[in-house]
């Protein structure tokens, strides 16, 4: 859309100048004829190529230089947005990528924190039916696991979220 700006905003500037310049047209127009008098009939085409007219925007006032002027302001600001999303739309990008690396970086681990917990809170459990362990051992234990599947959870979600980004970002979407 921001770039659809830029063309529409330079075309009105081409516009704005080619105003300031003299300008020629010509004229013309097609007929047919029918003439009827008495028993006669005549028939034909008019061909008609009419007055050459120039113009010369020389008293305006100083209104289609202004015009001009103006048409350039709103060029320099259409491109200044354009120039403004796209480096919105990098840096979008960017933290996307960014964090999708960050989340695999950290997938590895959350897995095998996950794991490692979930094989404590086993051991756990055996060593408190053997009467090894406390109640409080083993509620801590259970309490650590579900913290770290919570987390495997967590992180599951981040790296959803960075790729949703991320294709928003490239210009993709959905509709309903």
């Amino acid at each position: 859309a921001a770039a659809q700006a830029v063309q529409a905003a330079a075309g009105d500037a081409g516009q704005s100048q080619a105003r300031e310049r003299p300008q020629v047209s010509l004229q013309g127009s097609l007929a047919g004829l029918s003439v009827r008098s008495a028993d006669t009939t005549t028939s034909g085409a008019i061909w008609s190529l009419g007055p050459l007219t120039v113009s010369f925007p020389l008293f305006d006032g100083g209104s289609r230089a202004a015009a001009t002027t103006a048409a350039r302001a709103a060029y320099d600001e259409a491109v200044a947005l354009y120039r403004a999303q796209m480096r919105r739309a990098v840096r979008e990008v960017e933290q996307s990528l960014v964090s999708l690396q960050a989340t695999s970086l950290r997938q590895a681990d959350a897995q095998s924190a996950a794991v490692d917990f979930e094989s404590a809170l086993r051991a756990t459990q055996a060593r408190q039916q053997g009467g090894l362990a406390s109640l409080l051992d083993l509620e801590a234990a259970r309490r650590n696991a579900v913290a770290a599947q919570s987390a495997l959870i967590e992180l599951q979600r981040e790296r959803a979220t960075a790729w949703i980004g991320l294709v928003r970002a490239l210009g993709g979407g959905w509709t309903d």
